[in-house]
């Protein structure tokens, strides 16, 4: 075991000293105000409701096995929303906020955490698009129809 210790911390010495950091990446996938699919892996804001799609990878890990955690938190809270434990994780945003969601990767086969990665999203409350249903034009629209009619 002593051994298997050495060995190890003796790589994770070597690959430091490389200049090879062993990072995870942390990809979004988003539909934007648009109607455009949007990827990134930069701190980006938008409206409720929002669907993501969470992806994983890492650099620096060779032939490595990497085991992955996604945890979800509201910016200035300590506590995480929630922690999800696989490569990719998908999530709806339904509140106005500001989210950190950090990806933790750790190499499962020498026992050692790799850099995490992090995005801030800020979600607005969504936008109400006039004219609408309920918009003055739209329901003086609808009465002097059903008078026509009448």
């Amino acid at each position: 075991m002593k051994l298997k210790r050495f060995f190890t911390v003796a790589l994770l010495a070597f690959v430091a000293m490389q200049g090879y950091a062993q990072k995870a990446v942390l990809t979004a996938t988003y539909i934007d105000e648009k109607k455009l699919v949007t990827e990134t892996k930069e701190d980006f804001s938008s409206d409720a409701p929002l669907d993501v799609t969470f992806h994983a990878d890492a650099t620096g890990i060779d032939d490595h096995i990497v085991a992955y955690e996604w945890h979800f938190r509201k910016e200035k809270e300590t506590q995480d929303l929630m922690v999800r434990y696989e490569d990719d994780t998908q999530y709806t945003f339904t509140e106005s906020g500001v989210y950190i969601i950090t990806l933790k990767g750790r190499l499962t086969d020498i026992e050692a955490d790799i850099d995490s990665a992090s995005i801030k999203i800020t979600i607005h409350n969504s936008k109400l698009e006039f004219p609408n249903a309920f918009s003055k034009l739209r329901s003086e629209e609808r009465f002097s129809r059903n008078a026509e009619t009448d």
